[in-house]
């Protein structure tokens, strides 16, 4: 609980201090086009979102994390992001798991270790409950989480489901954050926004921390 609270106490400190430094600057925020840049994105029509559902499967591959994507999507779409961003989550879910539990179970298990060997036992306890539990609290990347799970003899459903369940509080206020981000830049006396967005991501991770006692 407080290492993550230090990490997001921390991640807003940098970017409030960024914000003004640029600020005194004389950096203009309302000068950046967000505006331009959406409509670049959004004039594939259909094609953006699958675009960017595809960049998100291969996003491992160059070590863009899931939060940074999950940011991306409020940023593009704002709320409309936050149905492209699950999706894109199940996609990803489901194919890593397939991976590690048929294609290439023994190479993940040398790769994670001991750790999955935790999860698995933790999996067993109550498989649905779980993988809902691990996906609120992330004490191992997303990525990480995928393939060790696959290694254990959970169902593919409660799998789903339990990611679904689990990713969605997180998601929610990280979409806003994006959202927000791009209000702000556009009106830099939309501010209060950020303050709210940063306010629903402490307020998440707090509530999960304190509701979920046990932990891997």
């Amino acid at each position: 609980m407080k290492k993550t609270l230090i990490r997001l106490g921390v991640f807003a400190a940098i970017f409030i201090t960024l914000f003004v430094v640029l600020k005194k600057m004389g950096v203009d925020y309302s000068g950046i086009d967000i505006v331009r840049i959406k409509e670049s994105v959004t004039a594939y029509g259909v094609w953006a979102p699958l675009v960017y559902i595809l960049f998100f499967q291969i996003r491992p591959f160059i070590l863009f994390p899931a939060t940074g994507a999950t940011l991306l999507a409020g940023v593009i779409w704002g709320w409309e992001g936050l149905i492209y961003i699950m999706v894109a989550y199940v996609v990803c879910a489901t194919w890593q798991f397939f991976i590690a539990r048929y294609i290439a179970p023994e190479m993940v298990e040398n790769i994670v270790g001991k750790k999955a060997e935790r999860v698995e036992k933790y999996i067993e306890k109550n498989s649905l409950i779980s993988v809902v539990i691990i996906r609120l609290v992330p004490n191992i990347a997303w990525d990480v989480q995928n393939i060790i799970i696959g290694l254990t003899k959970i169902k593919y459903w409660k799998y789903i489901l339990g990611t679904i369940i689990g990713m969605l509080p997180g998601s929610i206020a990280l979409v806003y954050f994006g959202d927000s981000f791009v209000s702000v830049l556009s009106n830099p006396q939309h501010w209060w926004k950020m303050a709210v967005a940063l306010v629903l991501l402490v307020g998440v991770y707090f509530l999960v921390n304190n509701l979920i006692k046990e932990k891997i």
